[in-house]
């Protein structure tokens, strides 16, 4: 027995000799990344220690308002979400990190009402959000305005419910003096105080049904898509550094005009595409707030995304997300 363990072993260490080399030009290919200097370090800077560890409190919020003209009333629906939270941990080695989350309903063993999922990938000079959700906790009011009488109905959670998937892209013209990721990943050091133009593209396709197709009573569903180039500015403020303490702040807004939009109304069995009407709009703004001692971070970072699609005397589709998260992390 012990002579068979000995040949199993001497068999298997080639791999993983072979193991260790593949890790170690894994490694050198990270490091020749993170050490690459394509920026001015005198405004950026890497990290000098490559492991990065961050707990991420979250919150978001959600607001859907729609208008629509239904065999001669207009119908009016607002409704939103109340605060969803949700804790994320991660952990990053030379810029790439891995996160893992849970909502507070899953840990107290509650059903999900809710879906969200999200991939954010924060580069100096090009990024991206992909966000898909599902939202069926909805609850406001629906307005119905005929010729001479308005009636108002609380919608129940539930009642409304709305499906989205966006893609969010960035372009960043300073990224030699700018950095995102410095706000948002933390995966660099933002030195001294710099801004640029941004472009971006924005893509969204969203259901948002009013009542349920399941229980038969079913009022409309709008099924509509959206694509949207835009142009913005953000900036990174960096105060002096005290005490070994350091802040850096983060702004920034790109508005989106559509180059491409389509919906359709359906109801009471009937399908029917409607026009949209220039300009529509997306809003995307973010903001930061971060406070750096010794190898120990900690702040918050927030986006609010507002968009109007459609047409008033059609159907006229209006959006808000809140993101806000908050941030304690150390270097290591």
């Amino acid at each position: 027995m012990k002579h068979t363990l000995f040949l199993i072993l001497i068999a298997l260490c080639p791999l993983a000799a072979d193991a260790q080399t593949l890790v170690q030009k894994a490694d050198s290919l990270l490091d020749l990344h993170y050490n690459r200097l394509a920026y001015d370090t005198s405004y950026i800077l890497r990290p000098e220690r490559r492991w990065t560890l961050r707990m991420r409190p979250k919150l978001s919020w959600f607001n859907v308002m729609s208008n629509s003209d239904i065999d001669g009333a207009d119908l009016t629906c607002d409704v939103s979400s109340s605060p969803k939270g949700r804790l994320s941990l991660s952990a990053g080695y030379s810029g790439i990190s891995l996160s893992l989350s849970a909502k507070p309903e899953v840990l107290l063993g509650r059903p999900e009402q809710d879906i969200e999922a999200r991939l954010d990938i924060y580069g100096r000079r090009l990024g991206f959000e992909v966000e898909i959700n599902g939202i069926n906790t909805l609850e406001g009011t629906l307005t119905v305005a005929l010729d001479n009488d308005t009636l108002r109905v609380p919608a129940e959670r539930g009642y409304v419910s709305q499906f989205n998937i966006v893609l969010n892209g960035y372009y960043v013209f300073n990224h030699r003096h700018f950095s995102y990721p410095a706000a948002f990943t933390q995966s660099y050091i933002q030195r001294r105080s710099a801004g640029s133009l941004l472009a971006g593209l924005y893509i969204h396709g969203a259901q948002t049904t009013v009542g349920s197709a399941v229980a038969d009573n079913e009022v409309y569903r709008i099924v509509n898509s959206l694509a949207a180039i835009g142009l913005g500015y953000g900036h990174n403020f960096v105060l002096p550094r005290h005490d070994g303490q350091q802040w850096l702040f983060h702004i920034s807004a790109v508005p989106y005009f559509a180059i491409h939009s389509r919906g359709t109304l359906h109801e009471l069995g009937q399908e029917r595409e409607w026009k949209t009407r220039f300009p529509e709009l997306v809003i995307v703004s973010r903001g930061a707030a971060i406070r750096s001692f010794g190898n120990w971070f900690a702040g918050f970072t927030m986006q609010y995304v507002w968009e109007r699609t459609g047409d008033v005397d059609a159907v006229e589709l209006r959006n808000a997300r809140w993101h806000f998260m908050g941030i304690l992390g150390i270097r290591l």
